[in-house]
């Protein structure tokens, strides 16, 4: 199910966890730490508890939650756990944590160190916070971040599941910018342009874009205006000619009629209209006594076009990163024909 977490509880005794861990670590947003996730057994009673002479209350158990989002370096990811050491009154809180391969003879597990990978490093000795920190991108290779009490040797455990949560979100164009710095739509068409995402790792995985990235366009915006030249039609000469009159059309007020952005499989679609070049409109202006016929009833696009442009920005829902790109609407050659496909000598 898409952004669904990926969850790992070992108990032992009262032990109880709950993580959820996405991408590279434990990022869940909505999730906050709930006392009612950890219910006593009838294993834990008082008569159970060994409670040494500096102790009030002993440990009875741990548990992991992520205490934050993820946090990125120039060369790893880290995000932060924080352990509960049960119960809430338990005056030796002091922990140990660690690192291992879930499945140390794995395919690309065997002979590797995992801490070239994940590392796992408290605030301070014994501290029930720590962050873990990727260091190489381990898909398809869980690791285990295990913490355990010093005081009764209670364990917890989160796996730690690498997806790639990305840092870096961009459009990527299909060609290259034009000299305005614009990506080209073609005309009378449906372009699409890649999301492009990455991290300081270099790995984005598949399993992140089909099951965690959530896009949406958050804004089209049209800037830029154009100049639109009337013209009157000589019924002598059987043609337009310059009426001497100037219209100044925003692209704003056109937009819906020309562009469009959608994304679709995980894509920008951008629907274009005609290019702005191809523009014109009629409007009559009585007794404007120009030339033979007196009257202006069409404009047309005369100058302007190169510096107006569409902005279409997007956003990723799942980790809040949004990209923004520019683009006109291609008027070049976009097909050719010939007036006969066979000729014969």
């Amino acid at each position: 199910m898409k952004k669904s977490l990926i969850i790992s509880i070992a108990a032992i005794l009262v032990a109880v966890i709950s993580l959820g861990a996405v991408g590279f670590l434990f990022w869940d947003k909505s999730k906050e730490p709930n006392e009612e996730l950890l219910p006593e057994t009838e294993e834990s009673t008082d008569a159970d508890i060994s409670v040494d002479a500096a102790s009030t209350y002993a440990v009875r158990g741990v548990r992991m939650m992520a205490a934050a989002p993820m946090t990125v370096s120039e060369e790893t990811l880290s995000q932060t756990l924080t352990a509960t050491v049960l119960p809430a009154t338990a005056s030796n809180k002091a922990v140990d944590w660690s690192v291992a391969w879930a499945a140390p003879n794995g395919d690309f597990e065997k002979g590797k160190n995992v801490t070239d990978y994940v590392t796992v490093t408290p605030s301070s000795n014994g501290s029930t916070t720590a962050t873990v920190t990727a260091h190489k991108a381990f898909a398809d290779a869980p690791v285990v971040v295990t913490v355990t009490t010093r005081a009764g040797g209670y364990k917890a455990e989160s796996v730690v599941t690498y997806v790639g949560i990305p840092s870096v979100m961009q459009i990527a164009d299909n060609g290259e910018f034009d000299a305005q710095g614009r990506y080209a739509a073609n005309a009378q068409a449906k372009t699409s342009f890649n999301i492009d995402l990455n991290n300081v790792l270099g790995v984005v995985t598949d399993t992140y874009r089909s099951d965690y990235a959530d896009f949406e366009i958050v804004s089209v915006e049209a800037h830029g205006s154009f100049v639109c030249s009337g013209k009157v039609f000589n019924n002598i000469i059987n043609m337009w000619v310059p009426a001497g009159e100037e219209r100044t059309i925003n692209l704003a007020d056109i937009a819906d009629d020309l562009f469009t952005a959608t994304i679709t499989n995980g894509k920008v679609e951008i629907t274009a209209g005609n290019p702005i070049e191809s523009y014109n409109f009629t409007e009559t202006i009585d007794g404007s006594g120009v030339g033979i016929v007196g009257a202006v009833s069409l404009y047309s696009y005369a100058s302007g076009v190169e510096n107006c442009y569409f902005k279409v920005t997007i956003k990723d829902n799942y980790t809040g990163l949004t990209a923004s790109a520019n683009f006109y609407i291609s008027c070049d050659a976009s097909g050719v024909t010939v007036n006969n496909e066979t000729l014969l000598f």
